[in-house]
């Protein structure tokens, strides 16, 4: 477990940027009237153990059972539904942080995104970090398997998107491939949290080489493979075998190599698209 001297005792909403009564500090501020504020305590015992957003009706099922609703109104001044932060105080983790981010903002480590949107029209997420989620992810304790993609600091220092190439659970090790990078980059790394994270923990957009501005990379021997086919269609051009002409054994082939070529970047580059 990772050590920790301050943990946040208590959350609260106002209507303007005044801070409550006491010691508190502001971690967000919505485009309503609405200002959040938290409390914080060096002692475990007076932790919150829990907090999420919730609509008028899920706020009421959770108080009912034990859980606490701030009553000031998120959405208000808005068209949207009402929206309410909910405490629980009985049972779960002890809150370490909490923060308002924006939809494909970097969470940050520890962090778990809560999936209600805070304002109507607005991408804004409520992100709470426990001891269990901070504990969890400082010993990578999150399934990874081949075909994942990671936040992985490479040689550098820098935090880059990667591709999961493969995985030695024996060794506690996984190969991967950089994003936007030949394969002369790709390494094995050991599965230290001081290297890794869930994706977009600490990326946001691209993050191959300068000049490329997407992540539809290509791998030398795609490259290579590219060169080969394009050979090929100035020799089958030069012979005068147009594409919409009756194919012939070589156009055929040629024809095959672009379909499973397409479908190959497909698969390397958007995993989830086929």
């Amino acid at each position: 477990m990772q050590e920790v001297t301050s943990f946040v005792s208590d959350v609260t909403v106002t209507y303007g940027p005044a801070p409550p009564e006491g010691n508190w500090t502001r971690f967000g501020r919505l485009p309503t009237p609405a200002f959040l504020w938290t409390r914080l305590t060096s002692r475990r015992d007076e932790a919150l153990l829990g907090l999420q957003a919730a609509s008028f009706a899920e706020s009421r099922e959770l108080c009912s059972q034990g859980w606490i609703s701030i009553e000031q109104d998120l959405n208000r001044g808005s068209d949207g539904v009402s929206v309410f932060l909910v405490l629980n105080r009985i049972e779960g983790s002890p809150i370490l942080d909490i923060k308002v981010i924006e939809d494909g903002e970097a969470l940050g480590q520890g962090f778990i995104k809560d999936p209600v949107q805070l304002v109507s029209g607005q991408k804004l997420f409520l992100c709470v970090k426990t001891q269990q989620s901070l504990d969890e992810e400082m010993n990578v304790g999150f399934e990874i398997k081949a075909g994942d993609q990671l936040d992985i600091k490479d040689q550098v220092g820098k935090w880059c998107v990667a591709k999961v190439l493969d995985v030695d659970l024996s060794n506690r090790k996984i190969y991967v491939h950089y994003e936007g990078w030949g394969d002369k980059w790709n390494e094995w790394i050991i599965m230290d949290p001081s290297r890794l994270a869930k994706y977009k923990t600490y990326t946001e957009g691209y993050t191959g080489p300068k000049g490329q501005s997407s992540g539809f990379a290509l791998d030398d021997a795609t490259i290579s493979r590219i060169k080969d086919m394009n050979s090929q269609l100035l020799e089958l051009t030069r012979k005068g075998t147009g594409l919409d002409a009756v194919p012939t054994p070589r156009s055929d082939i040629f024809l095959g190599d672009i379909m499973n070529l397409t479908s190959g970047l497909l698969n390397a580059t958007y995993p989830c698209a086929i």
